[in-house]
């Protein structure tokens, strides 16, 4: 099985991966997507409806 890569406007290119997060509650996405990436990922402010 080979994973699907997807191509960057810069040339690069990264695998396509895909988190399940339909029974993650809110508060633990952020810190789960931030485990699983090796990037910092800046902390993002929360939009409100």
């Amino acid at each position: 099985m080979s994973i699907p890569y997807i191509a960057l406007n810069d040339g690069h290119a990264i695998p396509q991966l895909e988190f399940g997060v339909l029974q993650v509650l809110t508060r633990d996405i952020v810190p789960a997507v931030a485990t699983a990436t090796p990037t910092y990922l800046p902390p993002t402010k929360r939009r409100t409806r």
